[in-house]
């Protein structure tokens, strides 16, 4: 798992009231504790760990995110920087979670259910 502190400092850059909501009252604590160089921090654990498919479309979506915020510099309420920060902040919410699956996880588990029902 990346780094837990980092994980929740950078929910707290997101910012994402649906995320944030379902934290805890030490998590909010950890997250402002860690605000300072998450995104660095994290972002040199998932790339070391890039062949790890987890942490190569968590690397991915936020690099994305990212990439939208600060390169093309989308204003805060652009509905394609919004939908990216809630995608972003779910999935590393389901992630600190345990219940993130990654998309060959997911596959696999709509064709295990498929199965199951012929």
């Amino acid at each position: 798992m990346a780094i837990k502190e980092d994980v929740l400092g950078y929910l707290q850059v997101l910012n994402s009231p649906e995320v944030l909501a379902h934290l805890t009252a030490e998590e909010h604590r950890i997250c402002r504790a860690n605000l300072l160089g998450c995104f660095s921090r994290l972002m040199e654990v998932l790339e070391k760990d890039v062949m790890n498919t987890d942490h190569r479309v968590m690397y991915m979506r936020i690099q994305h995110r990212e990439y939208l915020n600060a390169y093309r510099m989308l204003p805060v309420g652009h509905p394609e920087l919004v939908a990216a920060t809630e995608e972003t902040a779910s999935m590393l919410f389901e992630y600190l979670r345990g219940s993130y699956l990654s998309p060959d996880e997911a596959l696999t588990k709509i064709l295990e259910n498929q199965k199951c029902e012929r």
